[in-house]
């Protein structure tokens, strides 16, 4: 956890294949009618993701963030290492996990 900042993560443009493919980003849109482009939010980030119908928090690390038409979709690490994709509004950014 300490070593977070150093996660694999895409910042400032878009991801393509390849960045998913090594693990940088958990998603790549393509053909799409909308506007798309990069969410402006620091990447990576400490954040936890709130479950919308449990309300639990898990802690994860975001790796990537794009903006597609309203929707703002978000690329997530969980601290067992899994990945995952959510809505910017399903996050809560924090400096630094509570113990």
């Amino acid at each position: 956890m300490k070593n977070w900042k150093d996660i694999p993560h895409v910042s400032g443009r878009l991801a393509t294949d390849e960045d998913v493919k090594s693990g940088s980003a958990t998603f790549r849109i393509e053909n799409i009618e909308q506007e798309h482009k990069v969410l402006d939010i620091k990447i990576p980030a400490l954040a936890y993701h709130i479950n919308q119908e449990t309300n639990e928090k898990l802690p994860v690390v975001v790796i990537q963030g794009e903006q597609v038409g309203d929707q703002n979709i978000v690329g997530i690490k969980f601290l067992d290492g899994t990945d995952g994709v959510c809505l910017l509004f399903e996050l809560e950014f924090v400096d630094n996990f509570d113990n």
